[in-house]
């Protein structure tokens, strides 16, 4: 397969911190087939993540990528999609590829997002053979029965989940990058388990220069306990309404049955619009008050 140029010219879509990370993993797959991607959350982890298959792709390293998850989310989903469409269109008009095989692999890349029960149609490891495999908050439905622990299983890849060595990866030039902010579980066998220093590649992508974290806001003190929906917090919840009710800002508050029916009295009592929005209201048409 003619490959195209391994010089690119990612700036104008893809943020350095994003560029250089993408380098830095490129480079622990040269000797690793198992690479870790962390981050903070919203820092740019997709983007670094999609820039590392499309590079990986046009230099000829592998010619698929997949992205994997143990969840059911439908939005998030859709956002992989979405993403891959946007960011791969973006990243052609900056490097423009003639091979037609090529084109067909950037233009079919948004059909292979796989969430949850979706991972039952990858039946045997023949399917991902020569790609890259995006797994996406790789803690989710990893543990023992669920839709990510039975796939690796399925493929007898396995043994790299847990640090060990796994031939069958380089036998059918499989790389897997693990993307999350949280990762635990992982963290405790990399520092555990000899083997997975060895076979485990670890790449930080720092977050951007404006990037602003949860640790940040606890600094400054802009952070503080909640309060709960109920008649004994009544007047501490009237009084951060009327706080900011004249204001064109937006309050997003998670509060379920008991919690949720009187904080719309409250909403209802001060005059103060609210959208509903839960698993019985369609995401399309939010009910307003």
């Amino acid at each position: 397969m003619e490959t195209a140029s391994t010089t690119t010219h990612d700036t104008t879509y893809f943020y350095p911190n994003q560029i250089t990370a993408t380098n830095a993993i490129i480079t622990e797959f040269t000797n690793k087939n198992y690479v870790k991607l962390q981050a903070q959350m919203q820092s740019g982890k997709t983007a670094c993540s999609l820039l590392t298959a499309f590079k990986m792709i046009s230099s000829g390293l592998i010619n698929n990528c997949f992205i994997f998850s143990g969840m059911s989310d439908t939005y998030l989903k859709s956002q992989w999609i979405r993403e891959i469409k946007n960011l791969s269109k973006q990243y052609l008009s900056q490097n423009p590829i003639t091979d037609s095989t090529l084109s067909l692999i950037f233009k079919k890349l948004y059909q292979n997002v796989y969430f949850n029960r979706d991972l039952q149609k990858i039946k045997n490891i023949s399917q991902l053979e020569n790609s890259l495999l995006l797994f996406d908050e790789i803690h989710y439905g990893s543990t023992a029965g669920g839709s990510l622990h039975k796939l690796f299983h399925r493929l007898g890849l396995q043994n790299i989940l847990e640090g060990y060595d796994c031939p069958e990866l380089v036998i059918n030039n499989i790389f897997i990058l693990s993307i999350t902010a949280t990762r635990a579980n992982e963290d405790a066998i990399y520092h555990n388990i000899e083997e997975a220093k060895k076979n485990w590649g670890r790449v930080y992508m720092e977050p951007g220069e404006n990037y602003r974290s949860i640790m940040d806001y606890f600094y400054e003190n802009r952070i503080y306990p909640n309060i709960s929906f109920e008649n004994i917090n009544k007047n501490k919840i009237i009084t951060l309404f009327n706080k900011y009710k004249h204001m064109p800002k937006y309050f997003i508050i998670r509060a379920i049955v008991k919690q949720r029916s009187y904080l719309i009295s409250i909403l209802t009592e001060l005059n103060i619009p609210y959208i509903t929005f839960d698993q019985d209201t369609p995401k399309s048409k939010p009910f307003y008050n």
